[in-house]
């Protein structure tokens, strides 16, 4: 009697991988990057159960502490990552400022002569000496040690306005004001020198007469038009409203109602036919664009499992993933949909922002080339391009590709305006 073959689908389960203790890093750092420092702690955690004598682990997992106010608990992280690293001196200032917030102003100076004597020019330090010193009311040393950070950082916000702050003290009014409008130049949004500039000098230029809402009045771009041929007709010159960057990478209130609807559609089929996988695909893209994460990847696992080289499906279930987090995860999964779809531009991006997350600006930058190889005029690679130069300080660069983007949607505009 022939063997009968089963219908039961066989499981597939992919090998655990070994991860080191600097991807866990490099995640604790991207969380710290969006202010998550619970979660910041919990993956910095990982990383030393891996490497017991990780020093930057240490240290950074104190920052994290210290911003939740846990002052005692970040002290004794900087002590370890100092017993790592003797030479830390970042972890000595950062434990002299420390200190001196719980009222050890002489143990934190003393932490701070400890990091000047490993690096003699981190003006960072002087910055701390200078604070902890103005507590003291040692008002001639803290002017000293606000100077001497200026001389090292010439374009530290912050120092001009702590010195502007003791210039105030000292009733030196006219420099505490060139304070207080240096820091704005360098840092128009510090509220600080701002409040302080205003009590001091309401009149200065940096304070408008009237404070109009120009939240909806539109800038403008320009740029050569094609399409030119008088010399008054080289150039088109396009409003551009302040939303319209945003709605890049957001949905509109229409398309959210679309997606309401989409998914209650999609469900009622679902319910009436369990097999329908076109159905589970598009309940998937609503649940995605409604930031139902979770339900999203049980819909494209669904697809995947029925339909195992549905480039899409992956594409569409690493966007979710990444929605939750779970960027290595999420970059598994734009991998498989370039190997089976080598053109995919969407997935080339999507995983160049993933890239990003994990601050491999480099490689990012290379899947974003990718995308606009395959088409050159996607806004969103352009912009995520800039971004990823911009961390890497290549200013140029990113100042050209963010101008691209405000051409390419003007261009838009403009062709809506045509039509």
């Amino acid at each position: 009697m022939a063997k009968k073959s089963s219908n039961k689908r066989k499981s597939r389960t992919k090998p655990q991988k070994t991860r080191s203790p600097q991807y866990y890093f490099k995640q604790g750092l991207t969380k710290v990057g969006h202010y998550e420092h619970e979660k910041a702690i919990v993956e910095f955690n990982k990383a030393i159960r891996l490497k017991v004598d990780y020093a930057e682990a240490y240290y950074h997992r104190s920052l994290s502490k210290f911003e939740l106010g846990e002052y005692e608990d970040a002290i004794t992280d900087i002590n370890d990552a100092i017993k790592h690293n003797p030479d830390y001196f970042q972890a000595y200032a950062k434990r002299g400022e420390i200190r001196s917030l719980m009222g050890e102003e002489k143990a934190g100076l003393a932490d701070c002569d400890s990091a000047l004597s490993i690096k003699p020019d981190y003006d960072e330090a002087y910055v701390i000496r200078g604070i902890i010193k103005k507590d003291l009311a040692l008002f001639d040393e803290a002017l000293k040690e606000y100077n001497e950070a200026l001389r090292l950082q010439p374009k530290n916000a912050d120092v001009y306005y702590y010195r502007g702050c003791l210039n105030e003290e000292y009733e030196e009014y006219e420099d505490a004001i060139a304070d207080y409008e240096k820091a704005l130049s360098l840092d128009p949004n510090n509220l600080d020198a701002y409040d302080s500039l205003y009590n001091l000098k309401p009149e200065s230029e940096f304070f408008d007469e009237e404070e109009d809402d120009f939240s909806d009045f539109p800038g403008f771009v320009m740029f050569p038009n094609p399409d030119g041929e008088s010399e008054d007709d080289q150039n088109i010159v396009i409003p551009f409203m302040p939303d319209d960057l945003n709605n890049i990478f957001n949905d509109s209130d229409e398309e959210i109602v679309k997606y309401k609807k989409a998914f209650k559609k999609f469900d009622k089929q679902i319910q009436k036919n369990p097999g329908d996988i076109e159905a589970y695909y598009e309940r998937g893209v609503a649940n995605l664009h409604l930031s139902n994460f979770e339900d999203a990847i049980t819909d494209f696992d669904e697809v995947i499992q029925q339909q195992p080289k549905n480039a899409d499906a992956y594409n569409q279930r690493g966007l979710a993933k990444e929605g939750l987090d779970l960027n290595d995860d999420a970059f598994d999964d734009f991998n498989e949909a370039i190997d089976l779809k080598p053109d995919f531009a969407e997935a080339f991006y999507n995983r160049g922002m993933v890239k990003c997350n994990l601050e491999l600006y480099e490689d990012a930058i290379v899947d974003f080339n990718k995308v606009i190889q395959i088409q050159e005029d996607d806004c969103r690679a352009y912009l995520g391009r800039s971004l990823a130069y911009n961390e890497l300080g290549r200013d140029a660069e990113s100042l050209e590709d963010f101008t691209k983007v405000f051409q390419l949607i003007a261009l838009s505009e403009f062709e809506k305006l045509k039509s």
